[in-house]
């Protein structure tokens, strides 16, 4: 089975974002996982729209799991 490159970010990116206690930034995903900062914009963009995740805007914004996700 093949995944667009925006797919394959988007699973990695939800994966990091399960591993932590916490929220964390685009900056700190988009290095964690060695793509660019406009591109994982977009991918966390789409992942907050569907519902995954939730995020809080602004120049210091953050990632963090839906509202719905338990962290047990």
């Amino acid at each position: 089975m093949r995944l667009t490159g925006f797919t394959d970010f988007g699973l990695r990116a939800l994966i990091l974002l399960a591993q932590q206690d916490d929220v964390i930034s685009s900056t700190v995903i988009a290095d964690t996982l060695d793509v660019s900062r406009h591109h994982i914009a977009k991918v966390l963009q789409e992942l907050t729209a569907a519902g995954f995740i939730r995020s809080v805007r602004g120049a210091q914004g953050v990632h963090g799991r839906g509202a719905g996700q338990s962290t047990s």
